[in-house]
């Protein structure tokens, strides 16, 4: 009687977050244990979404994306922190290899950029390489892009993208994830949010894959789907465009920038061209040679990275600021259009 009224107990702390039964519910079939220690459960991640401002969007109710509804196993209920609006427009997923080339990274970033100058929502999963090149893409537009996690919003992976993670919150985008605040990451967490990366978009577009990638099981799953699925070819020497390859040969449009994108899903290109001479978000620091609007450390940051480029640790290293304040920084300088990301360091924009 006693763990009853602990479970209780608990469901009424959620009565005041939208949705919050449907988190005891879940929470309630995927833990095999006492009323007591799912009445913990409960509490801890109701307190974690209020401190990490997470709201709820259930399935079947109000709110939740209507495409991502249609697929044969949606979500029970989505755990979004930050605009929810995004979810709700027509969008394009970008996925790749978490160790890309660096062309492969500034192809992803501006196939990116021209998508989201198109009207298009850049949707991705928040990973090192492709994903992470994807989303600065559409905030170098000036636009909102959605990430979807494999994890909790109380969780940051990977690190260093702690910086680009506010960035997307500040620029009215989404972070999204099917599990609770406070669930860590998990191998099986990122194939099975995949799902979720194809299910809110009208296509998938695959920059960078080998032939284990996960990013081939994203392009599956979209098929399935009936979404669109496009590929960007690449060197036919060694393995890390083989998975690419596959899918073109399969059926899969070929993308070597975003034209061929406009031209496979139907966009009209005059949007894209009207896009970007409205967008107040375009980085014009580089083009005009300015630092005068740099703070000391942004000039120093700028220093150390250099022409030729430089791993994100060494950076950090060399700056000696916290992690979390250099790829802040490194956000900036690249929203201003200073700095480039190229696989996981940074190379400077030359001077025009």
């Amino acid at each position: 009687m006693q763990c009853g009224m602990r479970v209780r107990d608990a469901l009424e702390v959620l009565a005041g977050i939208p949705g919050g039964r449907t988190l005891a519910r879940a929470l309630l079939d995927r833990v095999a244990s006492t009323d007591a220690v799912v009445a913990g459960q409960i509490a801890t991640e109701a307190t974690a979404m209020n401190r990490c401002s997470v709201s709820m969007l259930n399935l079947g109710q109000s709110g939740y994306p209507p495409l991502l509804a249609e697929i044969p196993d949606p979500p029970l209920a989505l755990f979004v922190r930050g605009d929810p609006r995004p979810l709700d427009d027509r969008a394009i997923a970008i996925v790749g290899s978490r160790r890309c080339t660096p062309t492969s990274a500034m192809l992803a970033t501006d196939i990116a950029d021209g998508i989201a100058r198109c009207g298009r929502v850049v949707v991705s999963g928040l990973a090192s390489g492709v994903d992470g090149a994807a989303h600065r893409g559409a905030l170098q537009a000036g636009r909102s892009t959605v990430a979807v996690l494999g994890h909790g919003h109380a969780h940051c992976y990977p690190a260093r993208h702690r910086g680009l993670r506010q960035q997307i919150l500040e620029t009215g985008g989404a972070l999204v994830s099917e599990y609770p605040p406070t669930w860590p990451p998990r191998p099986h967490f990122f194939p099975e949010r995949n799902r979720i990366i194809s299910g809110l978009t009208e296509a998938v577009l695959v920059v960078e894959a080998s032939k284990r990638s996960g990013s081939l099981i994203t392009a599956r799953l979209a098929l399935e789907q009936g979404r669109d699925v496009l590929a960007v070819p690449g060197s036919v020497t060694g393995g890390a465009h083989r998975g690419c390859h596959r899918l073109l040969k399969d059926g899969a449009a070929l993308v070597e920038g975003i034209e061929d994108v406009c031209v496979a899903l139907g966009i009209d290109a005059s949007i894209r061209e009207s896009a970007g001479r409205e967008s107040a978000g375009e980085p014009t620091g580089a083009s005009t040679g300015g630092e005068s609007g740099l703070t000391e450390l942004e000039i120093r940051l700028l220093g150390l990275t250099g022409g030729d480029g430089r791993p994100t640790e060494v950076l950090v290293e060399l700056l000696g600021e916290p992690t979390s304040r250099t790829l802040g920084l490194l956000t900036e300088l690249e929203l201003k259009g200073f700095v480039r990301a190229v696989g996981d360091g940074y190379i400077r924009r030359p001077s025009r």
